[in-house]
C-alpha cells in the first residue's frame, strides 16, 4: 500500500538526484502508480 509507494519515491528521487522537482514528480507519478491517486483522478472524470 501506502508504505510501498513512499518507497517507490525514495527510490526515485535516489535516481534523479540533482534533477529539478518537475522531472522526478513526472518520474514518481509513471513508475509509482498509487492507487489512491487513480482513484482520484477517475472520480474528477465522472
Amino acid at each position: 500500500g501506502q508504505t510501498q509507494f513512499g518507497i517507490c519515491i525514495a527510490r526515485v528521487r535516489q535516481q534523479h538526484q540533482g534533477q529539478d522537482e518537475a522531472s522526478i514528480y513526472q518520474a514518481i507519478l509513471s513508475q509509482c502508480q498509487s492507487k489512491r491517486e487513480i482513484t482520484k483522478d477517475d472520480e474528477v472524470k465522472r
